[in-house]
């Protein structure tokens, strides 16, 4: 893909807790817990399977992180099918499709996406890139005017979401300049 912004990249961790100590530690007092603090003590440490509930692609995105392309792919499709509506699964799952070279497949994740967001401006943005290569202009042409159409009404400073850090004002930059209109 021209720039792929499906797929996320690593954030710096802010620390693991036991490296980053508790206040009353680092000032040289005695640490008591507080009431709530008793309490969250003696439950037990959070699971893999609670973690993959509350996010459940975040497995698949260290895979990804790691360069571990199969067994990410593996483990979306495994996700994908217990979360099936998870835009940002079907951006991954095209955006790996893309890169393998599988146009069809990477045509039809977008297309899944847009069906969950139809102002999923990303999908728009990178379907139009695989309808190109396809050899679909007037269908490229369409993806781009509506991905233009739903960044017009955003602030050109707020991230798109799953954009991987990407502006509105940025994404509609490289929109126009695949248009041939562009700055």
């Amino acid at each position: 893909s021209p720039l792929n912004l499906a797929l996320p990249s690593s954030r710096p961790p802010f620390g693991k807790p036991s490296e980053m100590g508790t206040p009353a530690k680092d000032a040289g007092l005695p640490s008591t817990p507080s009431p709530g603090q008793e309490a969250s003590a003696q439950r037990p440490a959070a699971t893999a399977e609670g973690a993959a509930m509350l996010d459940p692609l975040a497995g698949v995105r260290a895979l990804l992180e790691a360069g571990n392309l199969s067994a990410a792919s593996e483990q979306l499709r495994t996700c994908l099918s217990r979360h099936p509506f998870l835009v940002e699964g079907y951006l991954l799952q095209a955006g790996l499709a893309e890169d393998a070279g599988d146009l069809k497949t990477a045509e039809s994740a977008y297309r899944r996406a847009l069906y969950l967001d139809r102002n999923c401006c990303l999908a728009h943005f990178h379907l139009a890139f695989v309808q190109r290569q396809l050899g679909d202009e007037r269908g490229a042409a369409l993806s781009l005017s509506n991905a233009l159409r739903i960044v017009a009404g955003q602030d050109p400073l707020a991230m798109v979401e799953y954009g991987d850090g990407v502006c509105y004002g940025r994404l509609r930059e490289l929109a126009l300049q695949s248009q041939g209109g562009g700055q």
